[in-house]
């Protein structure tokens, strides 16, 4: 039986709908005509299409969106002016950074410090990234990144149990953060999750053996090669394009493909779509799929912030941030 390929139509269309319902009771009881300020530097492919996707989704929301484009020669003069006029600006509820940044010349660090945690829709001040990795119980008022509330999202539309159900996730060296981020997330929940490092997992077996061996009882003997022999999900975030074949796989797994490679115009992901489908049981396709929920998600972070700000004095920070947390120091 093939895999469903999940492309995150239903997930966006319901989030969607719930948050031009937010955006119109907001506009009706408060006066607010709803923000959300992009900002990215130019040069990289994939971060430049995912804005324009965001800010389209947003637009289609009822979401009035500020994007600012910087060219690399214009950073000194138009990335950190923007961000503070965002941070000013009233007509501005939310601020996403689109990464990823050319870290030599803004530094992420300088960048999370500039950020005002109160219209951080990314998940991408200090204080959002710090507090990720305690028990939900112990803090209050997070926005987590949108990449995590996506992969959870997903594996509830694919019928996954999160307490209690086993996850494998790959990350590399530059998607260390997030993948931490995202295990920590799930591990909260009572996921079993094992993080593996890309570089080292061994090579595949050849397919011939993999198959032959997966005509045997799954319980008396183990696939060589295979990176979630206990099966269930497996969330791949290395950037590596189709490096996770079929041969990789347990037999009707969930497979969550976060990776996103531009080459001489054409978009893959780390999954090989066509040996994986077989076999697997759901599985996200590239491009679309997980990015459009993790896009939608950002819209979702900012109205959850704006209710913050009109239930609180002041935006975003509970009584939680206040007791454990300082940005004084």
């Amino acid at each position: 039986m093939a895999a469903k390929v999940l492309d995150g139509k239903s997930i966006v269309n319901r989030i969607t709908r719930r948050i031009e319902r937010d955006v119109t009771l907001l506009r009706k009881q408060h006066y607010i005509e709803v923000g959300l300020g992009i900002l990215l530097v130019t040069g990289d492919q994939v971060s430049m299409a995912d804005s324009g996707k965001i800010a389209t989704v947003a637009e289609q929301a009822g979401i009035k969106v500020h994007i600012e484009r910087v060219a690399q020669r214009n950073v000194a003069r138009r990335f950190y002016p923007t961000l503070e006029e965002y941070t000013r600006s009233p007509f501005v509820q939310g601020i996403y950074i689109q990464l990823p940044l050319p870290t030599q010349i803004i530094p992420l660090k300088e960048v999370m410090d500039r950020l005002p945690l109160q219209k951080d829709v990314g998940g991408l001040h200090f204080l959002n990234r710090g507090m990720a990795t305690y028990p939900a119980h112990e803090v209050d008022e997070i926005t987590h990144p949108p990449e995590i509330l996506a992969v959870f999202e997903t594996l509830k539309e694919c019928e996954f149990e999160v307490n209690g159900g086993n996850v494998v996730i790959v990350g590399s060296d530059v998607t260390a953060g997030i993948t931490k981020l995202i295990s920590n997330y799930l591990y909260d929940k009572g996921c079993n999750v094992r993080l593996l490092k890309f570089s080292n997992i061994s090579p595949t077996a050849e397919e011939g053996e993999i198959r032959k061996l997966r005509r045997l009882d799954e319980k008396t003997e183990k696939a060589p090669g295979i990176i979630n022999p206990d099966g269930e999900a497996v969330i791949t975030c290395c950037n590596q394009s189709k490096w996770l074949s079929g041969s990789r796989l347990a037999p009707r797994s969930i497979v969550i493909d976060m990776g996103y490679k531009f080459t001489r115009g054409s978009i893959s992901g780390d999954c090989d779509f066509q040996t994986i489908v077989p076999s697997a049981s759901y599985i996200t396709p590239v491009p679309g799929g997980f990015r459009n929920i993790a896009h939608v998600m950002i819209l979702s972070n900012l109205i959850d912030l704006i209710r913050r700000q009109k239930g609180t004095k002041e935006v975003g920070t509970g009584k939680t941030i206040h007791r454990r947390f300082s940005q004084e120091n």
